[in-house]
């Protein structure tokens, strides 16, 4: 327990005591023996949205004979008011009539790669969007301006002036800078992100 930065935990179910170890030490205290209850130092720091589930999911693990192991993944509040996520892992150890004698776990902290995995997410969206405007919006002004100089060099300017398309041509050209400003801008966040992710 002690060489572990992992929360490591047992149940000794015949007394309903808890016992972990003091290895993990980021962001919050707890207790490292007391009562196995949902009131205990640990579980109450568990995520209000979340702690409920875990009990109960733990719980039934327990109850159900034929179960010898258990998991889950949660949120934990920590001291700062920020969010840290785990995912926790269990042996149940049974007596010959499957009623549970000890619960040995162990708690692992996946928080930097949750956060990397949501940086991820984030910009693959980013990416989506810059390829749906490059792809579909980018085109429409575009094509409106390969059209009206066709029309004006080819067709003596279909029954437009000059000037009105000019006009057409600088209305469309403004919103194509639009469109790529707006690409621009999306790159320039995945590059922001990229940048944080190099100083973190």
């Amino acid at each position: 327990m002690l060489a572990s930065n992992e929360i490591i935990w047992e149940i000794d179910h015949q007394k309903q005591k808890m016992i972990r170890g003091k290895g993990y030490g980021h962001g919050f205290t707890y207790g490292t023996g007391e009562d196995f209850s949902i009131d205990n130092s640990l579980f109450l720091k568990i995520h209000p949205e979340d702690r409920d589930e875990v009990w109960n999911s733990l719980n039934k693990a327990h109850q159900d004979k034929q179960t010898n192991s258990w998991e889950a993944e949660y949120r934990l509040l920590l001291s700062d008011g920020s969010i840290a996520y785990f995912i926790d892992r269990c042996q149940i150890l049974r007596d010959e009539k499957g009623e549970p004698l000890r619960t040995v776990g162990s708690a692992l902290d996946v928080t930097t790669s949750r956060q990397q995995l949501e940086r991820i997410k984030e910009q693959n969206k980013i990416l989506r969007e810059i390829g749906w405007l490059q792809s579909h919006v980018i085109r429409a002004p575009l094509s409106r301006i390969m059209s009206l100089i066709f029309l004006a060099n080819n067709l003596g300017g279909g029954g437009k002036s000059k000037d009105e398309i000019m006009q057409l041509i600088t209305e469309s050209a403004n919103e194509l800078d639009e469109v790529i400003r707006q690409i621009t801008d999306k790159t320039n966040l995945i590059k922001d992100e990229d940048r944080r992710d190099l100083i973190d």
